[in-house]
């Protein structure tokens, strides 16, 4: 196995009712913040590191690829190899005015969100993977504790009703299933336009057609 990414996510509209519903009682063991960019994974053959989008090489891979290489207080590459070297995928999200997505971010960044093991499939504690980053100066998604403990459902309402212009949480369940929580302003939000500003009204409609929802939650396919 060369990598091994989180892939495909489902909303709840997605699946069936009853693993709807088995999913928002499971406890939340570990809650990090969504952030608002474009998910890309380390991809290691012999010497040679790159990070990938879901579509392989594309425009931002290489940009973040570009971006880990010549970081001169930030060491990805020493990172990555050694991540590598005990079987797991690092995955990060690339963030900033480049991605253009729905959160308005003016810095360019990347931040480690997860590392997944190659052959089982599970995910480092978050405490292990900070230790890890920590050595190597990697900037780390933020972790929030307060939503730890609780089931999934009350967890994701939680997160819908925040004030904050963000998308919204990561939540990973006692099964180990991951899952999105997204705030009622991310889903109500057009993405960015090539200028970086939403259109108000365009932002209204978007909002005036998610307003009926209560829960929002999206399963990420661990597999």
């Amino acid at each position: 196995v060369v990598a091994r990414p989180v892939q495909k996510s489902f909303s709840l509209g997605q699946l069936h009712p009853l693993t709807t519903d088995y999913l928002a009682q499971q406890v939340v063991l570990e809650a990090t913040v969504k952030m608002d960019g474009i998910m890309v994974y380390s991809v290691c053959h012999g010497a040679q590191v790159w990070l990938w989008t879901r579509y392989g090489y594309t425009e931002h891979a290489r940009a973040a690829t570009k971006h880990a290489c010549e970081a001169s207080k930030v060491d990805f590459i020493g990172f990555i190899s050694e991540v590598e070297s005990h079987g797991y995928t690092a995955m990060f999200e690339w963030v900033g005015p480049q991605a253009r997505v729905k959160e308005v971010v003016k810095q360019t960044e990347l931040v480690l969100t997860q590392l997944r093991h190659k052959d089982t499939g599970l995910l480092m504690e978050y405490a292990a993977r900070q230790e890890l980053a920590n050595a190597y100066k990697v900037p780390m998604v933020k972790r929030l504790p307060d939503l730890e403990g609780k089931a999934a459902g009350a967890a994701a309402v939680a997160v819908k009703r925040w004030s904050a212009r963000v998308e919204g949480a990561v939540l990973r369940l006692r099964s180990g299933v991951l899952v999105k929580a997204k705030t009622k302003w991310w889903l109500g939000a057009p993405p960015l336009n090539r200028y970086g500003w939403q259109d108000d009204k365009q932002r209204q409609a978007a909002a005036d057609r998610h307003v009926k929802k209560v829960l929002h939650m999206e399963l990420l396919e661990c597999r």
